[in-house]
C-alpha cells in the first residue's frame, strides 16, 4: 500500500481486451496516477484500507466507493 502503483497500464489493457468491458472496477488505496481523460466506460474506484487516500484525489469522473 501507498507505493504508487501505476494503474493506468492495467486500465489501458482492460480497455483493449476481448470482450470489451462494460465497466471497470479498480481496487486501490488511491496512491496511483490516473488517466488524464475519462474512460470510455464507467469506472468504479474502490478505495480500500486504513491509509486510503482522500476521495478528492480520485478523478472527478470516476465513481468512488470507500471500503473500511
Amino acid at each position: 500500500g501507498c507505493g504508487g502503483t501505476d494503474l493506468r497500464e492495467g486500465i489501458a489493457a482492460a480497455l483493449i481486451g476481448e470482450p470489451e468491458p462494460h465497466a471497470l472496477i479498480v481496487w486501490t488505496d488511491g496512491y496511483t496516477p490516473w488517466p488524464d481523460e475519462p474512460t470510455p466506460v464507467p469506472m468504479v474506484v474502490c478505495l480500500a484500507g486504513k491509509n486510503k487516500c482522500r476521495p478528492d484525489r480520485v478523478p472527478s469522473w470516476a465513481h468512488v466507493i470507500e471500503i473500511d
